[in-house]
């Protein structure tokens, strides 16, 4: 594939913005001291408090020893707790703390700013015929790996 098409390629343009958004944003956490797997625990349990450890390991795509390793450290700095699921006591949810809430809100601050600077060359329309556009190619990949499974 020469490499005009490799830079066309969606699989390869997709993948390339999100390294460099990731390594944008661990540069820009790194202040507060979170690294990479910490933050993604935080953009998850700020989107859905109370995950369980399972949930978690499962959507950051690592193994439940890890994540559990993860949680243990977050719980140390008093940025996240472990509770006992109502249901299933042999569960475990992560909630934030008051505290993790705080970093949580200042993550997402961040956030936006970053994606300000990463979309300021399109206009408004521009950036919502982009989200619209990629939701369809998430939907369509999504629908595909429904097929597969």
């Amino acid at each position: 594939m020469e490499r005009q098409e490799t830079d066309r390629n969606i699989g390869f343009l997709v993948n390339d913005l999100s390294r460099l958004i990731a390594n944008k944003y661990n540069r820009v956490m790194k202040p507060m001291a979170l690294t990479r797997s910490q933050w993604r625990v935080f953009v998850h349990l700020h989107r859905n408090d109370g995950l369980t450890q399972s949930q978690l390991a499962g959507l950051l795509m690592v193994g439940k020893v890890t994540i559990g390793g993860l949680i243990d450290r977050l719980e140390e700095q008093d940025w996240v707790q472990r509770r006992d699921d109502l249901e299933d006591r042999r569960k475990k949810r992560v909630f934030l703390t008051d505290k993790g809430r705080d970093i949580g809100t200042k993550m997402e601050e961040r956030g936006r700013e970053l994606t300000e600077q990463a979309l300021s060359d399109l206009n408004m329309d521009e950036r919502e015929q982009l989200i619209d556009l990629l939701f369809r190619v998430k939907t369509s990949l999504l629908e595909i790996e429904k097929d597969v499974i």
